[in-house]
């Protein structure tokens, strides 16, 4: 369990809302026009963050160019992104040049956000307060699955249950800092919505040190979760259940 007390939750007004304000820019520049003005904004982050990364051998150019897979939207591209994780995670000697970025990635995690937090002067977060939507309808599970899920969750709301349930989840996927961003999920047939303290150890990239023109074009993404290999754990209390386009949690059991 992670503590309240080193969770980076998203708070508007705080050192990490303007230093993101302090380095984005509009969507209309061009890579190497976000680039430039972030060199002269921070050079010390710009350079540190590259000198981190390039120390595991990698080019930065490959870095960027997996992480846009995220944001591609095209399936072959994310399913590549996964077959090169499965490498990574089985420390296959069969390694390719995106395997090889993700893995940079990975292992210089927590020294680039060392640098980031020195700069700010805030502490390292150990977690983060996650939100993210998953449609049921769209996933390969029976009805019977789908229903399970639902069930379980309504009757811990009822019962009252703290202990955490395992949950189904898309490995690699983007998790918003803010309930709003699941509101696409909002309209589904049935789906749920997570809020969650995911540990740092279990996050690949974030907005901070891989977006905001560092590695991508501004605010491409937010925080990319890892998978484990059974779901995630969350608390039902922190489960909201989307059925016909409307959003109930367990202050609405009643109407379920």
């Amino acid at each position: 369990m992670v503590s309240e007390d080193s969770v980076l939750v998203w708070e508007s007004g705080s050192k990490l809302e303007k230093f993101n304000q302090q380095i984005s820019l509009p969507i209309t520049y061009s890579r190497k026009q976000q680039e430039q003005f972030i060199a002269e904004v921070t050079p010390e982050i710009y350079t540190g963050l590259y000198q981190i990364l390039e120390s595991e051998g990698v080019k930065i150019e490959t870095i960027k160019e997996v992480l846009t897979m995220w944001t591609s939207g095209k399936s072959r591209q994310r399913e590549s992104l996964k077959n090169a994780w499965q490498l990574v995670i089985e420390y296959s000697s069969n390694i390719t040049l995106e395997a090889q970025a993700l893995r940079a990635l990975i292992v210089t995690r927590a020294q680039r956000w060392e640098l980031l937090a020195s700069y700010l002067q805030i502490p390292r977060p150990s977690a983060f307060r996650l939100y993210r939507g998953f449609d049921l309808m769209n996933q390969h599970f029976s009805s019977e699955r789908r229903t399970e899920i639902v069930r379980d969750t309504v009757n811990d709301w009822c019962s009252g249950r703290t202990e955490p349930r395992v949950y189904p989840h898309s490995n690699l996927a983007s998790w918003g800092l803010t309930l709003e961003a699941t509101e696409p999920f909002r309209r589904t047939e049935l789906g749920l919505i997570y809020q969650a303290d995911i540990p740092f150890a279990a996050t690949l990239a974030d907005k901070w040190i891989d977006d905001s023109g560092f590695l991508l074009i501004p605010q491409e993404l937010e925080v990319v979760v890892l998978n484990p290999r059974l779901g995630i754990e969350i608390q039902s209390r922190h489960i909201r259940v989307v059925f016909q386009n409307t959003v109930y949690n367990q202050s609405k059991v009643s109407h379920l």
